[in-house]
């Protein structure tokens, strides 16, 4: 397709040895980090590559199409806290949020901050959290400025609009208030940007008093955070890893009190409390791991006097639960689909959510009052627009707030369904399918992923999506094991030395598509990002020529390297989804898979690879170094791409609009491998 080769990289062959097993590294100098001036050079060239070999024509219209499809004044509806409601707005050409409140219903409206003026003159800026103190008169916030995940947090009275001359540096994104409306609990990074530890800070304090550490979790495979209990009387003080976790609680109304643990840590148990009346209630899964729902009273570490209000299951996973005064709500993943259940106390389920779509998504958001009798939800499905919906407890009406627009779409030309693909297990994998109405040929096809530490790719609605789907192509999205779409056994059953299972159920899905018509071999491009990324490479190396293209956004690629070192913020904690390769069993299953280990003499499909300069989670080299390998080792002459946000982190270009440039690139790229034209449909 392509007879630019693209830049080539110096080698400078790195002997790695462990367990006996040698590995040479010829690009293993790229991470030496930006201060190379060799590193830069090289990124700069790749870049500059990416320009010649896409059309920036093309880029250009895709870009234009992409923003149009956003409501340029656009507003989410106003949520109630105490005597406030909350809500953000976007307004025309700005690419960040203004956050608004409103005292009532019909006030006048407060911008308590706008992150148009925050992120002025930066190249980059995210907004982490922002927590209004219990009294609703001062605000803490944290701002990344260059995409390292490395927050500051600030804080405004909001009767005044004064910025405070607090700060508090080198934090993560979580904080919570005590009720005394002055003193904070946060987390704060270690040397390799790990949150390690949860200081007390109390506003004003002398700049010689340091602010307090109340807890540390010494175990680098574990990290800190922070949070509040929903009726507000406690602060929740945790540690947490990938599938265990133990948390500590302070009253919320005593900054001396010292905190006591809920129930301690045992590994492969994860829970997540909450409290009412000298109860804590909590999601567990001691005995099942799907999770099952206990109360005991506060204090009691034995579980001796627990009483279980909803029992585990293997056909139901209790995903989620939110606390109000008066009942609960439990998210649950019933044959992959979201269930959303209302209980009393007493463990009486009163009333289930129905939800019209085959394949959809459903969630709580944006319930903040204790003693609320509405419950709000999110509604969508792959060809069903965003619907902001409440739940009234007492009169069991469902009332629509708001039904998002989205200019230039018509459902009706939209069809979703869902498809089950045979693993080479006999496991059968759900695939969440959209296409548009009356095309039944074969088509090309970009299939999408994830398929790790339990997380779910939804089925909803993406209007980002859309110039793909309209110009004929089908978007399917494969629940593959690794995320815990039918259950946490499923999750369990893709990870550790289970973890080959994820490939072969994301190529299993591919196969299916074929067979059932929905595309040929050869017109399917894989789609993943992150550890999404490590998927539709790994998948690509089991069978390179099933696919045309591979796209893995900020990919993790380099899994033995990287999970040998622990200097890494991440290394340590992720023990528990890969295995550490300390151990020679994990070693030598890691670089059978691991992709970047994996590239061989052979033809690939097309690639593009993306990454962050700055990107903590999964950094720049990895993807440098699987391009520059692979571009080595090809037989043919088709492209590979890197693309390296130079100012950005893992979640790419900040802002509503400059995040489109990114995916419009996606997608030239995708309409050039397949020889489409941006009238193609």
């Amino acid at each position: 397709m392509s007879n630019m080769k693209g830049p080539k990289a110096k080698e400078i062959e790195e002997k790695l040895e462990i367990h006996g097993d040698k590995r040479v590294d010829e690009f293993f100098w790229m991470k030496n980090h930006p201060e190379d001036k060799d590193v830069m050079e090289h990124l700069k060239k790749e870049n500059d590559f990416v320009s010649k070999a896409l059309d920036s024509k093309v880029k250009e219209e895709l870009y234009r199409e992409l923003k149009g499809r956003k409501i340029p004044n656009e507003s989410s509806v106003p949520a109630k806290d105490g005597v406030y409601y909350y809500y953000v707005r976007f307004e025309q050409n700005k690419e960040y949020a203004i956050h608004c409140r409103k005292k009532g219903k019909d006030g006048d409206e407060i911008i308590i901050l706008d992150e148009n003026e925050l992120a002025e003159g930066k190249e980059y800026f995210s907004l982490g959290s922002l927590e209004v103190s219990p009294n609703d008169d001062l605000m803490a916030y944290s701002c990344d400025t260059d995409g390292s995940e490395v927050y500051t947090f600030f804080f405004k009275n909001l009767k005044t609009g004064e910025l405070l001359q607090d700060s508090l540096e080198n934090a993560y994104t979580g904080l919570s208030w005590y009720k005394d409306n002055k003193t904070v609990l946060y987390t704060i990074l270690d040397d390799s940007q790990r949150p390690y530890a949860v200081m007390q800070y109390s506003l004003g304090q002398s700049k010689e008093e340091e602010p307090r550490k109340i807890y540390e979790v010494e175990n680098a495979e574990y990290f800190a955070g922070v949070e509040t209990s929903s009726d507000q009387n406690y602060l929740f003080l945790s540690s947490y890893g990938s599938v265990t976790n133990e948390t500590m609680y302070v009253p919320s109304d005593d900054i001396l009190k010292e905190p006591q643990v809920i129930l301690p840590k045992k590994r492969g148990v994860e829970y997540f409390p909450e409290h009412k009346d000298g109860q804590f209630y909590m999601l567990i899964n001691d005995t099942h791991p799907n999770f099952r729902l206990i109360s005991f009273a506060v204090g009691d570490t034995s579980l001796k006097n627990v009483k279980e209000l909803i029992n585990s299951s293997d056909d139901c996973f209790l995903d989620e639960g939110t606390f109000f005064k008066d009942f609960f709500v439990i998210e649950a993943k019933v044959k992959g689909l979201n269930q959303i259940n209302f209980y009393r106390y007493n463990g009486e389920l009163f009333h289930s959510l129905e939800f019209p779509d085959e394949v959809y998504s459903a969630h709580l958001s944006e319930n903040y009052e204790w003693a609320a009798q509405t419950v709000r939800y999110k509604y969508s499905s792959l060809k069903t627009v965003p619907q902001t919906l409440e739940y009234e407890i007492n009169t069991k009406k469902t009332n629509v707030l708001k039904v998002k627009k989205i200019p230039q779409f018509n459902s009706d030309q939209f069809e979703c369904q869902r498809l089950w693909a045979k693993s080479y297990d006999g496991k059968v994998i759900p695939i969440s399918i959209l296409k548009k109405k009356g095309n039944n040929g074969p088509s090309p096809l970009v299939l999408y992923g994830y398929g790790a530490y339990g997380v779910n790719i939804d089925p909803s609605f993406d209007d980002e999506i859309l110039p793909l789907v309209e110009r004929g192509f089908v978007y399917a999205i494969a629940h593959v094991r690794g995320s815990a779409t039918l259950g946490r056994p499923w999750y369990l059953d893709g990870k550790f030395f289970n973890k080959k299972n994820s490939f072969y159920d994301f190529q299993a899905a591919a196969e299916c598509l074929i067979e059932k018509g929905m595309t040929k071999k050869g017109e399917i491009c894989l789609s993943g990002g992150s550890a999404g990324g490590l998927l539709v490479c790994a998948t690509m190396n089991l069978c390179p020529e099933l696919y045309k293209g591979v796209i893995g956004d900020v990919p993790f690629v380099d899994v033995v390297t990287t999970m040998l070192d622990k200097s890494l913020p991440l290394t340590q904690m992720e023990y528990e989804e890969w295995g550490n390769p300390e151990d020679k069993e994990y070693y030598d299953y890691i670089k059978s898979y691991s992709p970047y280990d994996n590239i061989k003499k052979r033809s690939y499909p097309h690639v593009l690879l993306t990454a962050g300069l700055n990107d903590p989670r999964v950094t720049y080299w990895e993807p440098m170094k699987f391009v520059s390998r692979l571009r080595k080792l090809r037989t043919d002459d088709r492209d590979s791409l890197l693309y390296t946000n130079l100012d950005g982190g893992h979640a790419g270009a900040s802002g509503r609009y400059e995040a489109l440039k990114e995916i419009s690139l996606q997608y030239t790229f995708i309409l050039k491998i397949f020889n489409k034209t941006l009238s193609s449909s």
